[in-house]
């Protein structure tokens, strides 16, 4: 692989690490190649969490992949280790060349039917939990409110 392509794909993953920290999704979230070579090399992971030991493991297993290619979602998914209580992703920066340079196209989040589904009833917990919101008392309703801000939720 070319030394501009893996740069690419490490950037790709420091910005995918910069997203779910910012909006505090996975605040201790690393790349794998940083935290444990193991689940890069053999469970396919690219995102956990630092100090699994500690901490365990994000819900999410994440492989980032930039390409100007079409992937086969389902080899990759295929070849990402199953864990119990997880959901296997993979973010996508899809770029195109324009020129010498390369022009990102979209980014995207593939996964299985069932596992968005999952996040679907998920969502709609959040959406109940903000319509019982007023009925709370009120020092429950500020510390809900913060941790929805916090993940950039409305409220």
């Amino acid at each position: 692989m070319a030394r501009s392509n893996i740069r690419a794909g490490n950037t790709w993953e420091r910005d995918c690490v910069n997203k779910l920290k910012s909006r505090s999704i996975y605040p201790h979230v690393v790349t794998s190649r940083y935290a444990n070579r193991a689940r890069d090399h053999k469970d396919k992971i690219d995102l956990v969490n630092s100090d699994e030991h500690l901490r365990g493991m994000m819900t999410d297993s994440i492989q980032t992949k930039t390409t100007v290619d079409n992937l086969n979602y389902a080899q990759i998914l295929e070849s990402m280790t199953s864990f119990p209580g997880t959901r296997k992703v993979i973010w996508h920066r899809k770029t195109k060349k324009a020129g010498k340079l390369f022009k990102e196209v979209g980014q995207f989040a593939i996964m299985s039917i069932d596992d968005h589904i999952e996040l679907l009833a998920h969502w709609r917990a959040a959406q109940v939990l903000q319509k019982v919101l007023p009925h709370l008392p009120e020092e429950t309703q500020e510390e809900v409110k913060k941790e929805l801000s916090t993940l950039g939720l409305p409220y």
